[in-house]
């Protein structure tokens, strides 16, 4: 799954330490969120195919570090599988058959370099993040601190290629690192991409012009006003704690035709040094609205879920948003879904395939189906889910 920052930067979280700060945190939540909820339900997987590994034309590598940016879009019923370290983007029906095989040389000149991120828009206009091919083309960002050197190739569905976005546009200056792309409903298209320090969105129209840019910095997240209140209150009582704010993923939207982008954060508290504790306390999940155009927050809600587990955001859709929590058995996952208001309105209990040892990709679609991937022994699975009167929200 895409993240902003990688496990081996997520702050430790050792036992919990009930400290002043969560329980004042926890206070609030259970104030917000008294009632029961809705019950959990069970969802209906339907396998459609698997593909196997190796570096053959249909099958798929996962033995190398960038397999980590493994991806799956469905677009009109067609499969798109990106196999980072195969280098290549398979085009498959439903039934898993091969309709194009996007790599090295074949159909693409130049070939893909280091690709790490699709989207598609409802023309089968294939969109790929990559590495330019020419390294002295790269230049340094000073605001971000990072070395830029990606690119955005758009590929029509008879393999003609038309001229690369950069940031400003066609043949603009490359983008940092490329996190993910997402084709919107108007077929416009959002860049998410990242440095060390900032995390930039870019939009584009469907012809390639720059809509909109805004940029994060990590260093200056917002904090939800619950939590501002909390360690006020500490504060005034002499007490201390620091707050770890960590920017997990971005999820760029249209909402009543405005350009919103959500930002999900995990926050995390450290006891003060005199207490002789270590470590942090998991202290919540938050996910805020940005203005798409300024990037300024307008809002955010908490997810909800286990206290001492930061779940991870999978999207939002027709207003909700979805979570996704770990089950009590290993080939169990829970959805949880928000309405707009953080008001939770359905639960789900889904069973990955059998013999699945990792869930590789969990994304929504319309309709009420989430489709994923999962990694087993000898293959991988790729299946949808289909959520229980989400089709009527």
């Amino acid at each position: 799954m895409s993240k902003l920052e990688g496990e081996g930067r997520r702050p430790s979280r050792p036992p919990c330490i009930i400290s002043l700060i969560c329980i004042a945190i926890l206070f609030v939540n259970l104030l917000a969120s008294c009632s029961p909820g809705p019950r959990q339900r069970k969802s209906k997987r339907e396998d459609l195919f698997r593909l196997g590994y190796g570096s053959g034309a249909g099958r798929l590598d996962f033995s190398r570090p960038e397999s980590s940016r493994f991806d799956v879009v469905v677009r009109e019923g067609i499969f798109y599988v990106l196999d980072p370290a195969n280098r290549k983007v398979l085009k498959l029906s439903s039934y898993g058959d091969i309709l194009k095989i996007f790599r090295d040389r074949e159909g693409i000149a130049p070939g893909l370099e280091a690709p790490e991120a699709m989207a598609v828009d409802s023309g089968q206009r294939l969109y790929l993040a990559d590495r330019i091919a020419d390294p002295g083309a790269a230049v340094y960002d000073e605001t971000a601190q990072t070395s830029c050197d990606r690119a955005i190739r758009r590929i029509h569905p008879g393999t003609e290629e038309m001229p690369a976005l950069g940031q400003e546009g066609p043949g603009g200056s490359p983008f940092p690192p490329i996190i993910s792309l997402r084709a919107l409903e108007d077929d416009s298209l959002a860049v998410v991409s990242a440095s060390e320090s900032h995390i930039l969105v870019h939009r584009f129209s469907n012809a390639g012009d720059l809509l909109s840019s805004a940029r994060f910095s990590r260093t200056s997240l917002p904090l939800p006003e619950s939590m501002k209140q909390a360690v006020q209150g500490l504060k005034d009582a002499g007490e201390y704690y620091s707050i770890h704010a960590s920017l997990d993923s971005i999820f760029p939207r249209l909402r009543d035709g405005r350009f919103e982008i959500l930002a999900k954060i995990d926050y995390y508290n450290e006891p003060p040094a005199r207490s002789g504790k270590s470590g942090t306390d998991y202290a919540g999940t938050w996910v805020f609205t940005a203005d798409g155009d300024t990037g300024r927050f307008t809002g955010a809600l908490k997810a909800a879920g286990e206290e001492d587990e930061a779940p991870e955001f999978l999207g939002s859709l027709k207003g909700r948003l979805y979570f996704l929590y770990s089950g009590k058995e290993p080939d169990e996952r829970r959805i949880v879904a928000l309405d707009s208001n953080g008001i939770v309105q359905a639960r789900y209990s889904l069973a990955l395939p059998p013999g699945s040892r990792e869930l590789a990709v969990l994304k929504p679609l319309g309709g009420g189906i989430l489709v994923g991937a999962a990694t087993r022994e000898e293959d991988v699975a790729i299946f949808w889910w289909r959520l229980e009167d989400e089709t009527s929200s």
